[in-house]
């Protein structure tokens, strides 16, 4: 058994140390190569951004949903009224 917190963070920071991982290995050069792609992509980095900064608790997404559909209404009643239907559309004599 592990007596204290020391003894338990060194297990752990030596967990790793007789593993030898061939990273020159065709698998993982492409795995390593995807992975920092990935996280190099400019849209991937912008997005996370955006979910940690800005939408980070689920009611932050949904006031914004709220908000973007209330913006949708208000254009549609916009354009209701800066262009109302006819009566010639329906042939009303």
């Amino acid at each position: 058994m592990l007596g204290n917190d020391e003894a338990v963070a060194t297990v752990f920071n030596r967990i790793g140390d007789n593993v030898i991982v061939g990273v020159s290995s065709e698998f993982y050069a492409r795995l390593c190569h995807d992975v920092n792609e990935h996280y190099n992509a400019l849209w991937n980095r912008r997005m996370a951004s955006l979910r940690h900064n800005y939408f980070n608790t689920p009611w932050a997404f949904i006031s914004f949903l709220a908000a973007a559909f209330l913006l949708q209404l208000s254009c549609c009643s916009f354009l209701a009224s800066a262009y109302p239907a006819s009566n010639d559309i329906y042939h009303f004599s």
